[in-house]
């Protein structure tokens, strides 16, 4: 029997798949870009700082204040890496 673990969609509906557990994505920033960036600002204007994002990732996500509140965020990576 073939197992494997994989963290984004199933390529072939015909495998049967469980959940094991949810995947968080954390974004970090280097002490510059962070200093830009104000702690009472909207999240949108994450969107303006030069991102690196990992391929398996989606440039468009969404993010979660600490209140709760949902903002939608699409960057433009500078550069792309897995």
């Amino acid at each position: 029997m073939d197992q494997a673990i994989r963290t984004d969609p199933l390529p072939d509906y015909s495998l049967v798949a469980r959940k094991l557990g949810e995947d968080h994505c954390v974004i970090v920033a280097a002490a510059a870009p962070a200093r830009r960036f104000n702690s009472s600002a909207h999240p949108r204007q994450l969107a303006r700082l030069p991102w690196v994002t990992h391929s398996q990732i989606p440039s468009a996500s969404e993010l979660y204040g600490p209140g709760g509140e949902r903002s939608d965020l699409a960057v433009t990576p500078r550069a792309v890496a897995s």
